[in-house]
């Protein structure tokens, strides 16, 4: 229950610092408290992924092999069909070439479709 609202806070906090942000880039409102707002809310989102990431690793070593032999394969699964699906949108639409760089997004969100139980729910077994 204690790990609910922490959930809750901490995802109450991020959802006000996205619609803030967003309204202040949106609106294009350029002043010392709008500045500060947006760099409080980059540094909540390091912080954010910094404990979502060490919270992964703490559960990470109670997995069993098995656990971990299914989510790699989970893992490369998305990832390799989010790149599919990235490169192409990109020949498609935009431009045939593809960096190294563009594969970034479907690592991120492979990674955050793979653990994201893990870093908010507690997994029944």
């Amino acid at each position: 229950m204690k790990d609910t609202r922490l959930h809750i806070v901490l995802f109450t906090i991020f959802l006000t610092g996205t619609i803030g942000t967003l309204f202040i880039v949106f609106n294009e409102i350029d002043t010392k408290l709008s500045f500060l707002w947006i760099v409080g809310y980059l540094m909540y989102l390091l912080l954010f992924v910094a404990y979502s990431i060490v919270r992964v690793l703490i559960h990470a070593r109670q997995w069993k092999a098995s656990d971990v032999r299914g989510r790699a394969l989970k893992f490369t699964g998305w990832f390799v069909s989010l790149s599919a699906i990235h490169f192409l949108a990109n020949s498609l639409l935009r431009r045939p070439e593809m960096d190294n760089w563009d594969l970034g997004i479907p690592f991120g969100l492979a990674l955050g479709l793979t653990f994201s139980d893990v870093m908010v729910w507690r997994k029944e077994s």
